[in-house]
């Protein structure tokens, strides 16, 4: 995806919209460590993949910005812990 991108001409903005959770009602005494994995993966590590391969773009062009978009989700867990976890990584 990074090629693609600087072969378009760079990107200049990143809006992360994805997010959510279909882990078991019952909070966090009935989630699994499969749920916990799965939710990291959705919630945090798929905007830390799309910020590690455009933010060095955004960096040598000299211009940028990043936006993450949350959701009614939040409120529920997993996705409370893993959208702190998104919240506290990276620069700002």
């Amino acid at each position: 995806m990074a090629a693609h991108v600087r072969d378009s001409g760079g990107a200049q903005i990143l809006v992360h919209v994805a997010g959510g959770s279909d882990g078991p009602s019952g909070g966090f005494a009935a989630l699994t460590d499969q749920d916990w994995a799965r939710e990291i993966d959705l919630n945090l590590l798929a905007a830390v993949r799309l910020d590690r391969a455009l933010l060095p773009m955004m960096i040598e062009a000299g211009a940028g910005a990043v936006v993450h978009i949350g959701s009614i989700q939040s409120r529920m867990p997993p996705y409370d812990g893993t959208r702190v976890a998104h919240l506290q990584q990276g620069p700002r």
